[in-house]
């Protein structure tokens, strides 16, 4: 993996990257080819502006502060407001054509707008439509629109608060600010496909329509209809410690993921289920204690919290813990090394330098403990009947190096023809007889 990136960044460095920005300057020479308007520096380097809302040959026509092309049909897609106005009305119909479609950037040339609203005939947003309007507070979406599409308001800076219409069912991707702090769900929503506190460090709260038949809040936090599964933390709560609610059981996908506040979480007796990376790069999070109700700890669910020193896994027969679910633990330096079933585990944690491997533990699993780069001496149980490829001892290499290097010195200490015994052979490692 490494070798690859290193690839990339070489390319990376060789190519010219044309980047899209939100405004020209004024003595800026605009230019259109291939659907892009762009501009030139002095050494012909190309900036893109904006994808072209129309295609190559399309007449635009002007009416009522807006230009527009037809589509057939009678239909017409916006492509610009061209008016002065902070306060803009979309026209449901224009020269008698019914308007369908919003086209990309249509604020382009009036960045002072404040509030818009698109009639009920719009059935379809392209790509950008609100990208750069960074004083825009206020969008009414019409009821011909049932999702609002990916990246919908992107670079609306203004926009702090959000109350998502009765009519929406569903939310794309990245569709809020960063600088959004309250959202306000429909009673229609049925779907996010994308937790929005991903990309709003902001976002203080969430609150829910009291009939919406999908979701709930309290204390500004969203759950499921009944409360059993926590949806998502705002990223944006300045909470350190939080103690699960007796109702929950699942803490679901990606739920305190990015948590910039959160130092410790108390889970009760009743949470069965922590979904994939439920928490993934909590920057504070400073340990975790799992407690033995807890049975499925799906893939990364703790990956990437730094300042954890402290991991206590109270395990039972049940307990399955998934691909990298404690991997980048960086501050961790000794682990007793719960039953686990699957792959990468505790990779890359860089300062482990102590594992204590318990009787019922049987496997050891592939990568593991791949990139622990301090874990140089590990003792193997005899109740240990098999280790997998590349759990103890290596590391990923450099691009210059091998995909695996070993670990300097890497000891294994066991028993005589056990399954320690076994892999330090297959491995050149050195092999020191206990018992």
């Amino acid at each position: 993996m490494k070798k690859l990136l290193a690839l990339l960044l070489t390319l990376v460095m060789a190519i010219s990257v044309v980047s899209i920005v939100p405004t020209v300057s004024a003595k800026s020479k605009m230019y259109k080819s291939n659907n892009c308007c762009y501009t030139l520096d002095k050494n012909g380097y190309a900036t893109v502006i904006a994808i072209s809302p129309t295609a190559s040959g399309a007449t635009i026509y002007k009416a009522n502060n807006f230009e527009y092309i037809k589509l057939g049909g009678n239909k017409a897609r916006v492509t610009a407001y061209i008016g002065k106005n902070t306060t803009v009305v979309v026209p449901s119909k224009l020269d008698n054509n019914t308007v369908t479609e919003i086209g990309n950037n249509i604020l382009r040339y009036n960045r002072n707008v404040k509030s818009i609203l698109f009639p009920n005939s719009v059935k379809k947003f392209v790509q950008l439509p609100l990208y750069g309007a960074k004083k825009l507070e206020k969008v009414t979406i019409g009821k011909g629109i049932k999702k609002i599409p990916n990246c919908f308001f992107e670079d609306c800076k203004a926009l702090k608060n959000y109350t998502i219409p009765s009519h929406i069912e569903s939310i794309g991707i990245g569709v809020f600010p960063d600088t959004l702090q309250s959202l306000t769900v429909g009673k229609s929503l049925k779907k996010f496909d994308e937790i929005p506190t991903l990309n709003n460090r902001n976002l203080k709260e969430f609150k829910v329509s009291r009939n919406n038949k999908y979701f709930s809040s309290r204390d500004g936090v969203l759950y499921n209809k009944n409360k059993t599964k926590i949806v998502a933390y705002p990223n944006g709560k300045k909470t350190t410690q939080i103690a699960i609610p007796k109702k929950v059981n699942t803490i679901g996908e990606l739920s305190f993921a990015y948590q910039r506040y959160l130092k410790k979480v108390t889970f009760s007796k009743n949470v069965k289920k922590i979904e994939k990376m439920a928490f993934l790069n909590c920057e504070k999070l400073s340990s975790i204690n799992i407690p033995k109700n807890i049975i499925t700890i799906d893939r990364q669910a703790f990956a990437g919290c730094k300042s954890v020193s402290k991991l206590t896994i109270n395990s039972n027969k049940k307990l399955s813990i998934g691909y990298g679910a404690f991997s980048e633990l960086n501050k961790l330096k000794s682990l007793q090394v719960p039953v686990v079933k699957g792959n990468n585990v505790f990779s890359e944690c860089k300062n482990l330098n102590y594992i204590y491997i318990p009787s019922n533990v049987k496997t050891i699993y592939a990568y593991e403990f791949v990139d622990c780069p301090k874990l140089k001496t590990v003792t193997i149980p005899k109740t240990v009947k098999r280790i997998g490829k590349n759990s103890l001892g290596y590391c990923h290499g450099e691009y210059y190096e091998p995909e695996y290097v070993k670990v300097k010195g890497f000891t294994i200490r066991g028993y005589k023809g056990s399954a320690g015994e076994k892999y330090a052979k297959q491995n050149g490692f050195k092999f020191v007889k206990i018992g």
